[in-house]
């Protein structure tokens, strides 16, 4: 964050992202009926699987192909249904991520 001109404070796209997860873990936080003890940083495990259609997956529609550990997780965490990349390479995509 960089203070403004007027004292308030101006957030950059990572800031962004991490305002993001912290209200997206928080909200997760309360609607499982989680009691609020001493606060610790919320612990996110972010999966990226890669190299694939969008339908790879069984818990993205596929019958054929069996990901019965993916599909746990998907069933039990966060799964994002719609996303896009800029480019094809993997590299690039995942250095975004690492990078924000």
């Amino acid at each position: 964050m960089t203070p403004t001109q007027h004292g308030s404070t101006q957030h950059g796209p990572a800031s962004s992202r991490r305002d993001f997860i912290r209200g997206l873990s928080a909200a997760g936080l309360a609607a499982s009926g989680c009691s609020s003890g001493p606060e610790r940083p919320p612990n996110i495990l972010f999966l990226l699987t890669d190299d694939q259609r969008a339908d790879a997956l069984g818990c993205a529609g596929n019958s054929i192909i069996q990901t019965p550990n993916v599909d746990r997780l998907a069933e039990q965490g966060v799964l994002f249904e719609n996303s896009f990349v800029t480019t094809s390479i993997c590299a690039v995509s995942r250095a975004s991520f690492l990078t924000g």
